[in-house]
């Protein structure tokens, strides 16, 4: 994915959304590999956008969220 597409769409000002997940392995319920999707709307298509952020930005996305206190638990996870 392209690192400027991703630096662009965090510091614009369109609505977006950064989502964490794990993926688990089918044979380790210890190890989880943490992922990270950027959602932006497609107002074109009436849809959003999905951006895979690659390992490499991930430091970029967390400094730009760093601020961010809000944060609401349900049972299906934490946003």
């Amino acid at each position: 994915m392209n690192s400027d597409l991703i630096q662009e769409t965090i510091n614009g000002q369109e609505p977006t959304a950064i989502i964490k997940y794990c993926e688990w392995p089918i044979f380790s319920n210890n190890y989880a590999n943490t992922r990270y999707i950027i959602l932006r709307v497609d107002k074109k298509h009436d849809n959003f956008d999905e951006i895979v952020i690659p390992f490499n930005e991930v430091p970029f996305v967390n400094s730009k969220t760093g601020h961010l206190k809000g944060e609401l638990r349900l049972n299906e996870g934490i946003v």
